[in-house]
């Protein structure tokens, strides 16, 4: 029975590969029906955005798993370029470009052949010549060549698609690939009649132009199609669906858990939630029921497999900040704002790292975002996010999964029971039990009160 739980449950969450399943694939109903919807206009293509762990390719895979498309994927990564990129796309395609070379042979006495190579003093030289047709990567294909490779197959039609496009940025000419990229889309579009096929650009960013530049034939012939992170409703839906279909049962406080603590993202559900039934079947093989001890231990292990794999990038910049941006990357993964305004942001340090005040705090913030660009700060209105948001549910798991105490600052008691107390932290209603924490001053109606980290995350996560 556990290999048979072990089985459904690696069907189902799948946090290193896109979902195969659509029953799985939540909350996106209108995404789908956008991307089918601009597919079937003429001339359009589509730019899938948003940020990493949201599902962005599990979206686009689903929708093309329809039997009316032909697609193809190329993968990008630094250093790619547009010549080699659309050279495998448009041989996965079934089109092989050759370049016919004209390759003059000339003997010189002795038997030594070359190409233009003549040795000097060498004497008499032949008149030999001949021409071969070699397949060559060096000449680079333009825009152009793609639609009239593409049009020689109508009217059977391509989907080609870019996936990963954001790695892009960090090749040696990123703005050249994005131009030819777009005068691709605009060659489809303009003489779509001829040839149907379309290109689908999938990458981490919060805008097209972000992603590809600003081109005007891009914003006439691509849609954007933004994913943001889930509703709190649909993980519960995807958790419900997942106990049916695999025959166990998240407690309450499991359901909570995830639901809350992923922030949304998919990614977080599939890996801690995978985490959780092999928790459970390790403490019980006969077990069907996660509980909140399997999903504290499935937590620790997921957090570390997360930094292991998606966020290991990140590691080294952890490890080479010092204590006071320390203090503002911890502040900003435990408090509840998403995206805190400097200011509030600065307050929220002043409370938990009291020492973090004026120039450290100021100078601190600047090496985060413009030398180290761990975070990121919105010039339009002063909103501080980590560059990957991505980061912020797995950083404060890391943060509190030990017993540590965080010494936060309330403005009044709310309610007091005899067991617990209900106090005012930011505006935000939070219960704490009395036997667990340490109230250490009282000063103007404000309590600063010490609290272990495991209830702190709790709270965290009840917060609406």
């Amino acid at each position: 029975m556990a290999d048979n739980i072990l089985e459904k449950s690696n069907e189902i969450f799948l946090p290193g590969s896109p979902i195969k399943n659509r029953r799985y694939l939540v909350g996106r109903e209108q995404e789908i029906y956008d991307l089918q919807r601009t597919l079937r206009q003429a001339g359009q293509h589509a730019i899938v955005i948003g940020d990493r762990g949201v599902g962005k390719t599990s979206l686009v895979k689903q929708v093309l798993a329809d039997k009316e498309y032909n697609d193809v994927w190329r993968g990008c990564e630094p250093g790619l370029t547009f010549n080699l990129a659309f050279r495998d796309l448009l041989r996965y395609c079934g089109i092989d470009f050759r370049d016919s070379e004209e390759i003059n042979e000339t003997t010189v006495e002795g038997g030594i052949k070359g190409s233009v190579f003549v040795a000097e003093g060498s004497g008499k030289i032949s008149e030999k010549h001949s021409e071969k047709h070699i397949t060559s990567s060096l000449t680079d294909i333009t825009s152009w060549d793609v639609f009239k490779a593409l049009e020689k197959f109508s009217p059977k039609r391509f989907i080609l698609v870019l996936d990963e496009y954001d790695a892009v940025h960090r090749s040696e000419y990123p703005h050249l690939f994005h131009r030819k990229v777009a005068y691709a889309m605009k060659h489809l579009a303009d003489h779509n009649d001829k040839c149907d096929s379309r290109v689908v650009v999938v990458g981490v960013a919060s805008t097209s132009a972000e992603l590809l530049g600003k081109h005007e034939s891009i914003q006439r012939s691509a849609r954007e199609i933004y994913l943001r992170t889930l509703k709190r409703e649909h993980i519960l839906d995807f958790l419900e669906t997942a106990e049916n279909d695999i025959g166990i049962e998240f407690e309450f406080d499991v359901k909570m858990s995830l639901a809350y603590g992923s922030l949304g993202f998919p990614y977080y559900v599939h890996l801690v939630g995978l985490e959780c039934v092999e928790a459970m079947v390790s403490r019980d093989r006969k077990a069907k029921k996660v509980t909140l001890s399997d999903f504290e231990r499935a937590n620790i292990n997921a957090v570390e497999q997360a930094f292991r794999s998606q966020l290991s990038k990140y590691e080294a910049i952890l490890y080479i900040s010092d204590p006071n941006e320390l203090a503002i990357i911890n502040t900003l993964a435990l408090i509840p704002d998403l995206h805190p305004k400097r200011e509030a942001l600065k307050k929220y340090v002043a409370e938990l790292y009291p020492k973090i005040l004026g120039a450290k705090y100021e100078s601190a913030l600047n090496k985060q975002t413009q030398e180290k660009r761990f975070l990121y700060m919105s010039r339009r209105n002063d909103e501080i996010r980590f560059l990957d948001p991505l980061m912020k549910p797995f950083l404060r798991d890391r943060i509190l999964a030990t017993n540590q105490y965080i010494t936060i600052k309330v403005f009044s008691l709310i309610k007091e029971t005899n067991k617990a107390i209900s106090v005012d932290w930011h505006g935000n209603k939070i219960w704490l039990p009395k036997s667990q924490i340490k109230i250490n001053k009282k000063y103007d109606n404000v309590f600063s009160i010490d609290v272990p980290g495991w209830i702190f995350r709790k709270n965290l996560l009840s917060i609406k």
